[in-house]
């Protein structure tokens, strides 16, 4: 059975609308909700994201550097206490 001409463009017409009226009423009332994050936070995340998208990963790689370096350092100090016949772990021998 196939609707006539004039009620297939009637249901389009419905649909256009319900989809150009209904789409924005319910992202604009969703974003309204104050449960999660608002909408300026989500959307300022997303805009960092995207003109920094490493970002998480180079503060990660930074902090594993700085700690590499520490401890190189601590071994070098190590090292240098062996190599002058300094006990590292502080003890006296008696």
């Amino acid at each position: 059975m196939e609707l006539p001409f004039s009620i297939t463009m009637i249901l389009g017409v419905c649909g256009i609308g319900f989809l150009a009226i209904g789409l924005p009423l319910g992202i604009y009332f969703s974003l309204r909700q104050k449960r999660g994050p608002s909408a300026g936070d989500v959307l300022q995340r997303a805009g960092q994201g995207a003109r920094q998208p490493w970002s998480g990963e180079e503060a990660s790689l930074a902090e594993l550097s700085s700690e590499v370096a520490r401890l190189k350092n601590q071994e070098n100090d190590l090292q240098e206490q062996a190599g002058r016949g300094d006990d590292p772990a502080g003890s006296q021998h008696s």
